[in-house]
């Protein structure tokens, strides 16, 4: 998957493009410990990631900032992505080809708490638009209503899902309409993107990027028999700086993390 992301497709009604590069870090991991030199003068910021895939083919995204707020991503293929913030939360980002065509635009509203209330997600170049609005209930508990369309409007709804939290994380995630349910499990170490302004409001939407809000996932469990167990290792400050992820349909996914 990606986080700013490679995802797997769950449903074809969302028809994901894999270009963003947060969620290249799928879910999670055991620990094991190791050390990384960082700069402690400041917040610890990610700023390259590679993957190596179940092919054996090596990805490279670099990360760069504006003090803690994550500007831009730039992949090795040469597309990127821009993010955009309105005070200190992040409300679009949007993805470049190499020659820079914006073929994608992810749009998030919040409300007066700071919640985030409803998500676009816009394909320029099949005129496809996917919409998510999400209800809060009084122990911060979500209902997502799914809905598809086209760049102008997107009202046909296709489906509904909850969001159950425990402890500041992702509990359960349920999609009703695909029928499946993903259940996490975390360690208590940092996730690579803790630091970034307004990373933790975006833990759910599109279906969850299968990522911590503070701690590394370490089981991902589906409904459907798919299960993705990771080994990880960190750094004195308790930032991974590899991983392995286990996946029982796709094989091993290994991560390596820099920090500045």
């Amino acid at each position: 998957m990606l986080f700013f992301f490679k995802i797997y497709l769950e449903k074809m009604k969302k028809l994901i493009y894999a270009f963003s590069a947060l969620a290249l870090l799928f879910a999670s991991c055991s620990s094991d410990n190791d050390s990384s030199s960082e700069d402690t003068s400041g917040p610890v910021l990610l700023k390259k990631l590679i993957e190596t895939d179940f092919n054996g083919d090596v990805y490279t995204t670099d990360y760069f900032y504006n003090g803690n707020k994550l500007i831009k991503t730039v992949n090795d293929d040469g597309t990127y992505q821009n993010i955009t913030y309105t005070g200190n939360l992040i409300t679009k980002m949007e993805f470049f080809s190499e020659t820079d065509q914006l073929e994608q635009t992810d749009l998030f509203v919040y409300n007066e708490n700071e919640q985030l209330v409803n998500f676009q997600r816009l394909l320029h170049n099949e005129d496809l638009g996917f919409k998510e609005v999400y209800v809060y209930d009084a122990s911060g508990n979500v209902a997502v209503t799914y809905y598809d369309g086209d760049l102008a409007s997107q009202t046909n709804e296709t489906g509904t899902g909850n969001v159950t939290f425990l402890n500041g994380e992702i509990s359960v995630m349920t999609d009703m309409d695909a029928g499946v349910t993903k259940t996490y499990t975390y360690d208590t170490k940092n996730t690579p993107f803790k630091n970034v302004l307004g990373m933790g409001k975006l833990s759910f939407y599109d279906s969850g990027n299968d990522q911590g809000i503070n701690h590394n996932v370490v089981m991902l469990t589906k409904s459907d028999g798919e299960s993705v167990t990771s080994t990880y290792t960190y750094n004195s400050s308790d930032y991974p700086v590899t991983c392995v992820d286990d996946d029982s349909v796709l094989g091993n996914i290994s991560y390596q993390f820099f920090y500045e």
